[in-house]
This record gives structure tokens, sequence and C-alpha cells, in this order.
């Protein structure tokens, strides 16, 4: 993303948005270059599950810009367009699900051109069977960005999540239902019966996360909202996401810099390269986040002052991922783990903060400190997965 186009997208679009409207397209573009290259793809899959009606107004300006579902369609139009996918007889495939009877009007109308396109109306879960017998164990790309958590319950989810084939998928989640719902509950976690309607909200959030441990074990734990959602987040990855995925990060989408999350943005792959590209593209974004929110609490300044302390910022949270990395080696029984180990283990504490080159630079700043090894010789060498780091002896 150009420094352009954040400021833009800042400043235009509002941060429920986000995820279709900026980090999805340039994700997806990538997923299907790199997903569609072997020789058995001959067909990829973008599945878009509460699609709307292809466009959105901005609530301030009044533009109107393209929702997901069409920019999915424009890209597989290119993808399909090109001569050696056309040699090679591959296909990207989009199906939109719409349940709201205008949007999906709206909506098939607008993808009428594109023949490898499908709109389908109704809810996601009337749908779910029928996707996954048409996309098989084909590679295809889940957006589920509803409104609430109603309509992305666990059972359906899990159908398309832990299918044969490999699925990436966005989630937004969003956990203001869940607190609201949480003040319905008695302090056994059962539902109110002095509340009206306690019941039924309770039990929609049980479908959520499959389970009934949120209310049970969490929502009734006393800890701060903070805490509690980073407790829901690791339940959902558990309970619905499963141990299928070694990729499962959430980052918390806020309109300003350090602000309350409005939703989080669960993303799931089985390949480190798709959680690297997610995680450098929300990097990017989260610099521009620091950037536009100091400009707003601060106007006037000096062209350039905010960017040099986004730098400093970055450094910062470079030094924090040095901490982390030391204690995380001295946790381990020989003292020891591969690149790649430490940046699975410690980017869902960094997901969308720094990019990865900031893993590099840490270990060579402990290196050059003399506070790690490393297999290879020297500060220079590139950083390999199974290179392995290690503590310095304590003799």
């Amino acid at each position: 993303m150009s420094k352009g186009n954040a400021k833009t997208f800042f400043r235009r679009i509002r941060a429920w948005q986000w995820v279709k409207h900026s980090i999805f397209t340039q994700y997806l573009y990538v997923w299907a270059m790199k997903v569609g290259s072997p020789s058995h793809a001959k067909t990829i899959w973008v599945i878009d599950a509460f699609a709307g009606s292809g466009s959105f107004v901005d609530e301030v300006t009044g533009e109107k810009d393209e929702g997901s579902s069409v920019k999915a369609a424009l890209l597989g139009k290119s993808y399909n367009e090109r001569a050696d996918k056309q040699a090679a007889g591959k296909t990207l495939r989009v199906i939109c699900i719409e349940r709201v009877p205008e949007l999906y009007e709206q909506l098939r109308e607008r993808l009428s051109g594109f023949d490898f396109a499908e709109v389908l109306p109704g809810e996601f879960a009337d749908h779910a069977d029928e996707v996954i017998a048409k996309i098989a164990s084909d590679r295809a790309l889940i957006l589920l960005d509803p409104i609430g958590v109603k309509s992305i319950d666990a059972e359906t989810c899990r159908k398309l999540l832990h299918r044969p084939g490999k699925t990436d998928a966005f989630v937004n989640v969003q956990f203001s239902v869940v607190h609201r719902t949480r003040g319905q509950l008695l302090a056994n976690g059962e539902p109110d019966p002095g509340v009206q309607g306690s019941e039924a909200n309770v039990r929609n959030i049980d479908a959520f996360f499959g389970t009934d441990e949120w209310r049970t074990r969490i929502a009734t734990n006393g800890k701060p909202l903070r805490e509690q959602e980073r407790e829901y987040l690791q339940l959902y990855f558990g309970s619905v996401v499963g141990p299928g995925f070694s990729c499962k990060n959430a980052y918390p989408v806020s309109a300003s810099y350090g602000g309350k999350p409005k939703y989080y943005l669960v993303h799931v792959a089985d390949h480190p390269d798709a959680d690297w590209l997610i995680n450098d593209l929300l990097a990017t974004v989260e610099s521009r986040l620091f950037i536009v929110s100091c400009q707003r609490d601060s106007p006037g300044s000096l062209p350039g002052f905010f960017e040099e302390m986004d730098k400093q910022r970055i450094a910062s949270l470079r030094m924090e991922l040095g901490v982390a990395i030391l204690r995380l080696l001295a946790e381990q029984p020989a003292r020891s783990m591969s690149y790649q180990a430490i940046c699975l283990a410690l980017r869902p504490q960094f997901f969308g903060k720094l990019k990865e080159g900031g893993y590099s630079k840490a270990i060579k700043q402990l290196y050059k400190d003399k506070k790690v090894n490393r297999e290879q010789k020297g500060f220079r060498p590139k950083l390999l997965p199974q290179e392995v780091i290690s503590l310095p002896s304590e003799d």
C-alpha cells in the first residue's frame, strides 16, 4: 500500500470496511499467484460469504467504492485472461452469498458480466454444504465478514475450514455482542431468567464458539475485557479453527492507534508465507494509522515529524521483541530454537506490528550484542528458517 493510498483510506473508509477494501485485495492477488502456480492447481476459489451489494457509499464523503466481491471478480478476470493460465487450463472462480434480497439483486446485476462468478441468495449456513461440494479439494480463500457473530456459527465454519482442501480465511470477529451477553449471565454462567431474551442470546454465543466454555470459564472470571478478549480468541482458535492450521492470528482493528478494538481481523492459513504476507500488510497499515492518529491529535506539526516518531516506535518494538526472544530461549531445555520456530512462537504477540524483516533485525542485533549465538558465522548472512539460534553457554 502506498502512503498516498493509505492516507486516502484512513480519511475516507470506516474501520469495519478495512478488511475488504484494503488488506483483502492486496492479499488476494499474492495468494492467487502463489496457490495457482502448481500444475495441479487447475481451479482456485474465492468465497465471499457475506458479500453485500458489491459496492458501498462512504458515510462521510458520499463516495462509492467497490466491495470485496467485485474486487475479487476483477482480479479473477485478470487472472483468467493471463496467457499462461489459459494455456495451463487454470481458472479462478468466485462464489458470493448474500441474504438480503435487495442487496443480492444488486450484486447479481453487478457481477452478471463475470461468467466465473456465482451469486447465491440466502444465508451463509444454508449454502455451506453446496459450496463445499463445488470447491471439493481445491484451494480456497474464504472471507467471513458478517455483522455480529450469529451468522458464523461454529458448526458451519468448521465445515469449510476443516474440509480436505487447503484453505486460507479471513474472519471478522466482534466481541461487543459477547460482552453485552455477558451481562445477561448469572454467576454460574447460566442465562439470567430475569433478563428477557437472555436464553436465546446466550445460545447464539454458544453456537459461535461451538461450546459454552466462553461463559463458564471466561465471561465470569472477573478479568478485564482486553484479557477476556484474548482468552476468547484462543477459545475460538481451539474450538472453531482447530489444529489443522499452523498459522492463526488476530489483529485488533481500531479507528485510531492504540484505540479500543472495533473488531478483530482473524487470519488462518497453513503456510508461514501466508502469515508473513498478512502480517507485513498489517504492519504497513499500523504505521499509517499511528501517523494519521498523531496528525489528528496535533495538527500543524512539522512535515515528517510523525514519520520519524514512527521509526522510533518500530525500533522500540524491535527492542521489545529482542527481550521476548531472550526470554523464550531461556525457557527452552536446550536454550535454543530455530529461527522459524522463534518467529512462529512470538508472531501472535507482535502480529501486525513488526514486519518480517524486524524479526531478523532483532536477532542480528542480539547477535551483535553477543546475547545470542547463531549457526552461521558472522552478522551478515541471511537468517535461514531452520538456522538454530541459541543463548551463550552459562559456563
